[in-house]
């Protein structure tokens, strides 16, 4: 996070398997219950 290349995306695993990403370091985050705020800040991020 930080640079220009950065690339954030939101979905199932299943779903986030089936995009490629070439921009390192990578790093999957699992949350746990969220805010309804944080939810809707996701949802920007959700994959199509």
């Amino acid at each position: 996070l930080g640079t220009e290349e950065q690339i954030i995306k939101y979905g199932k695993i299943n779903e986030l398997l089936d995009i490629e990403i070439n921009v390192y370091p990578q790093c999957i985050i699992i949350p746990g219950k969220l805010h309804f705020m944080e939810e809707e800040v996701l949802e920007l991020y959700k994959i199509q």
